[in-house]
């Protein structure tokens, strides 16, 4: 619900999902939008990878399906525009203060969230809103890297009860 409620808010302008996933999370942002030409980007490389979940490292982890992903976006007339890469490698493709909402589900490992948080920062608008998923003890390392931004930058990140999420917004600064 945050999600939609999120890209519903959003009126112009794009909207940034790193982790696609098997489509669930762009169709819901896309179904929000008032305005369907908004620009709509994902960035996946739909590729194993490994990160630690409960205190335990698992390898050959791979929660999307590029195959599905396409399939649901074509079937919805969904207009993405998927960046089939590591979301490292992806920084570059996206201009600073172009996105005004990002939505980040990937690797939860602390590197990669903590990348993703520093690079993408950048590539949210003055009020624009930052929302992650699964903020829950199953990931200390995304937990961790979560609150070391959060100190660093100053910003109040909000975890919404009965939720998985962290939110935040970024003020006009």
């Amino acid at each position: 619900m945050h999600l939609f409620l999120a890209a519903k808010r959003v009126d112009k302008g794009a909207i940034l999902e790193i982790g696609g996933g098997f489509g669930g999370s762009m169709l819901t942002m896309f179904f929000a939008l008032k305005n369907k030409k908004c620009k709509l980007i994902t960035i996946d490389p739909f590729e194993p990878y490994t990160e630690t979940r409960g205190g335990r490292t698992r390898k050959g982890v791979c929660e999307g399906n590029e195959d599905m992903f396409v399939s649901l976006m074509r079937k919805h007339n969904v207009p993405v525009q998927l960046l089939k890469l590591d979301s490292n490698a992806a920084t570059s493709k996206i201009e600073d203060n172009s996105c005004d909402l990002i939505f980040i589900d990937s690797n939860h490992s602390y590197q990669y969230v903590s990348d993703d948080l520093k690079n993408y920062w950048p590539k949210l608008r003055p009020g624009g809103e930052l929302i992650g998923h699964d903020y829950n003890t199953k990931f200390p390392e995304l937990m961790q890297a979560v609150d070391e931004f959060e100190k660093e930058k100053g910003i109040l990140i909000r975890m919404p009860e009965n939720t998985n999420l962290y939110l935040c917004r970024k003020d006009n600064i």
